[in-house]
């Protein structure tokens, strides 16, 4: 299992954590798209993601709600010599807190286990001669070796932790049953601890960080707590075993000869070292006969669980004060080297041996075959070298291991930046290209409507003239008829007045005739007006139906004249409601033209 843990909402997949995790498969950027997940037996609980994630994504657990939910009446502390980097001269007032709250019966420096780690270290290189140590104060570098570098299995040290050496001192030795909670700097020491090949010894890993939130919590401040003291068991030199170098630094000294030893801590260790030592190791090259090693830069004092409040020019003081006053203790080299030998003897019949076992990981070593990951590239647009960016923005040193994730599923092409930016550009042509064409026909669409506006112009003007045109016939009309209708008075009067000529005509020729002789001239004239009279009625008669079919025939122009009109007037209002339309969609057209620039700009 792993004790880091990850909330998915806060993860902002930025691959932080795969930049910084020394062993890259046990990260999934594949699984889910929302954030990289932990693939749980892969992971060496290192911590480096957790200081690296900058949303707080990546935390971890500890055994510190376990023992703060559990009675405890028989307990002791056992402090790692790191104490020093998160509380500096405070960490005094640590263990006086420790005693009081948690009402543990004692608390002990971890320091004496580094100096018991030590001894056995010079034991064994002394009776087995071997080609190479590694030391295994971090677990997480043990975790790694026995996972990812089980080919130097065989070199790891066969000596218990300084944290494991004291809980076994005060077993073993000392008889202690109770509980034992060790309080450090490290995640990785709570898989050490549930390990049932190396623990029999330690019940709780609980971290400097998680002590401190408890202390928040009862707002307790550490510098104005009185001190306590570390109990009896005492350490020298070893106080010094949290800091780089500190191991290399002991056993020099103890066996007083400049040994070939390699101090190294870092991400080194992982991109190169392990690498290099395996490689020298198996074709029988030089090698440091010590290899003083740890997952931390800054070493101990500044893990993945520590406080990291003080400077390391700051923590370095309050560690050469510390040996200032444990060398003080001794009162000087002769008689440190006095305890020392009493305890040699004490522990002469107990290695404190630790075993270690190789932990199959399926993605420890991927071994893929080049055509596969060529596959990788092509389908990732990697065919020139330039294409090759190496640019780690993915979590990954290079192109190639970013290929192998792909390989082994922990990632996807997507993830990668440069994937991501060719086909964001080849989908920008594609847009751009639609945007042009679409720029086109809008200009040619405005073209169309603005010759379409045009013509309903002159369409609408037309009209306008037609219906003036039609109102002044229908005026006219309307004259004439009331001239017609004037007709029929005018026609009766002629009738009537032919009627009273016939009439006078008919009387005169009768006193024309009484007249004799006399009135023949006049009945000459009375016969001719007769006869006017007689025409003038059969003209009057054709003038009469003519009139009559005149005033219906203007009626009816006038009532087809009407319909007319009702016909333009709709037709009109048609047509202005369409070219309203087309006004619109001109309008539209023009901001969509306007819109389509914008994007072409933007894109651009």
């Amino acid at each position: 299992m792993s004790y880091v843990m990850i909330d998915p909402e806060k993860c902002i997949k930025c691959y932080r954590c795969i930049s910084v995790c020394p062993v890259k498969f046990c990260n999934d950027a594949a699984k889910d798209p929302t954030h990289v997940t932990i693939i749980a037996e892969g992971c060496i609980d290192c911590g480096k993601c957790v200081d690296a994630c900058l949303s707080e994504a990546r935390y971890y657990e500890d055994d510190t709600p376990e023992f703060l939910n559990k009675p405890h009446s028989n307990l002791v502390f056992i402090i790692a010599p790191s104490v020093v980097g998160s509380w500096g001269d405070n960490f005094k007032k640590v263990i006086y807190f420790l005693k009081n709250n948690f009402k543990a019966q004692k608390v002990y420096d971890v320091s004496f286990g580094a100096e018991i780690t030590v001894l056995k270290y010079i034991e064994y290189i002394k009776k087995n001669n071997p080609k190479c140590v590694i030391s295994q104060p971090c677990p997480a570098v043990v975790k790694y070796i026995e996972m990812y570098r089980p080919e130097l299995i065989p070199y790891l040290a066969p000596v218990d932790s300084p944290a494991m050496a004291t809980a076994r001192y005060l077993r073993e030795v000392k008889g202690f049953t109770g509980e034992i909670a060790f309080l450090g700097p490290c995640i990785a020491k709570s898989a050490e601890f549930k390990d049932p090949n190396t623990n029999k010894y330690i019940n709780y890993n609980i971290t400097f960080k998680s002590l401190q939130k408890y202390m928040d919590g009862k707002r307790t401040t550490v510098a104005e707590l009185p001190e306590g003291r570390f109990d009896e068991l005492e350490a020298e030199r070893a106080v010094n075993f949290s800091r780089p170098g500190g191991l290399k630094d002991t056993v020099i000294r103890d066996m007083n000869a400049p040994l070939k030893i390699r101090k190294i801590e870092g991400e080194i260790i992982y991109d190169e070292y392990f690498e290099e030592l395996s490689k020298n190791l198996a074709d029988g090259k030089s090698v440091p006969l010590l290899v003083d090693v740890l997952n931390c830069e800054k070493g101990c004092n500044f893990g993945p669980a520590t406080l990291k409040i003080l400077t390391q020019d700051e923590v370095d003081e309050v560690i050469n004060k510390r040996i200032a006053e444990q060398q003080k203790k001794f009162k000087g080299e002769a008689n440190f080297l006095k305890e020392r030998a009493k305890l040699t003897k004490e522990l002469a019949n107990n290695p404190f041996a630790r075993k270690y076992d190789r932990k199959d990981y399926k993605f420890s070593k991927p071994t893929f075959k080049q055509e596969d990951i060529d596959k990788i590239y092509l389908d990732m647009n990697k065919r020139k070298p330039e294409d090759f960016k190496n640019c780690r923005s993915c979590g990954y040193k290079n192109c190639e291991d970013m290929a192998l994730a792909i390989l082994t599923g922990t990632n996807s092409k997507i993830n990668c930046m440069f994937y991501v930016e060719d086909q964001l550009t080849s989908k920008t042509n594609a847009i751009q290209s639609v945007i042009e064409k679409l720029t086109q026909s809008v200009k040619q669409m405005e073209e169309k409507v603005t010759n379409i506006k045009l013509i309903f112009a002159e369409i609408t003007n037309s009209f306008s003239l037609t219906n003036d045109v039609l109102k002044n016939v229908g005026t006219s009309n309307n004259k004439l008829l009331d001239m017609a209708k004037d007709f029929t008075p005018i026609v009766d009067s002629i009738t009537e007045i032919s009627d009273q000529t016939h009439l006078l005509s008919v009387n005169a020729s009768i006193e024309a005739a009484r007249a004799g002789e006399a009135g023949t001239g006049f009945a000459i004239v009375a016969h001719e007006v007769d006869k006017l009279s007689s025409q003038t009625a059969i003209e009057v008669e054709k003038i009469t139906p003519l009139v009559t079919n005149l005033i219906t025939s203007i009626n009816t122009v006038n009532e087809k004249g009407e319909l007319v009109l009702e016909d333009l007037e709709t037709i009109k209002n048609s047509y202005t409601t369409f070219y309203q339309v087309m006004s619109d969609m001109d309008s539209m057209m023009n901001k969509l033209s306007e819109e389509s620039n914008n994007l072409n700009k933007f894109i651009q």
